[in-house]
């Protein structure tokens, strides 16, 4: 069985919040977030070494998180933005199919982006399975619902 990592970074400054995700498959090497969108390039590189991300203990099914704040110039002057780091070791167990497809058909969100499900099910189909042609029909499945991110492949 495969496991990817689910990372969300969340940021709040001035009453707005702002959400970015990427997924990673779970091996170790050091993976360059400072291209993605913000809030996630805050954090510039994740670590994955030995069972350890970023240093932290990653368990199958519990989310880990990370701190930080950014100062900001605004029009006010500099105000602090708050950004945490979700990190989600999951499964990517082929017996989990019912569940995700009894999710979809019943309208569920994987947390709060369209399509996130249908792309747990292409990475299942992929990475898990070895199957690029049922993966790629959930991949588009999941686009299709505007979901826009992908697994992330650069390794430093």
């Amino acid at each position: 069985m495969k496991q990817v990592l689910r990372i969300k970074a969340v940021s709040q400054c001035m009453g707005i919040r702002r959400a970015s995700l990427t997924y990673i498959e779970y091996k170790d090497g050091i993976y360059d977030l400072s291209f993605l969108e913000h809030p996630l390039n805050k954090f510039r590189t994740i670590n994955i070494s030995n069972g350890l991300v970023n240093g932290k203990i990653a368990t199958s099914g519990e989310e880990i998180y990370f701190n930080t704040n950014n100062k900001v110039q605004t029009l006010n002057g500099e105000e602090t933005e708050t950004i945490v780091l979700g990190v989600l070791l999951l499964d990517l167990d082929y017996e989990m199919l019912d569940f995700y497809l009894n999710a979809i058909s019943n309208n569920q969100k994987f947390d709060q982006w369209n399509g996130e499900i249908e792309y747990i099910i292409g990475l299942m189909y992929l990475l898990d399975r070895n199957d690029e042609s049922n993966a790629n029909i959930w991949f588009e499945k999941a686009h299709d619902k505007g979901f826009k991110y992908e697994l992330l492949k650069v390794i430093l």
